[in-house]
């Protein structure tokens, strides 16, 4: 069974910095979700919800690796 843990936090909590340091010692998956909003909201395309891009990228990632993820999700007050 794959787990999924979600930082979530306001921008500059420090989410990134956590992420990545658990990818590094601990080789669990980290998938910044920043820039793929960064990219939805540049060239998105209007048929497509960012939830769903963000969602495919989370499924990818589970399929092509076989540990832990961490998808960073910024919590907007």
């Amino acid at each position: 069974m794959k787990t999924l843990f979600i930082l979530v936090g306001p921008k500059g909590a420090g989410k990134t910095h956590i992420g990545t340091l658990v990818n590094a010692q601990m080789a669990i998956k980290f998938l910044p979700v920043e820039p793929i909003w960064i990219d939805y909201l540049q060239n998105g395309a209007e048929d497509r919800d960012g939830w769903d891009i963000v969602e495919e990228e989370i499924d990818r990632l589970f399929e092509s690796n076989n540990t832990e993820h961490i998808p960073e999700l910024e919590a907007i007050a």
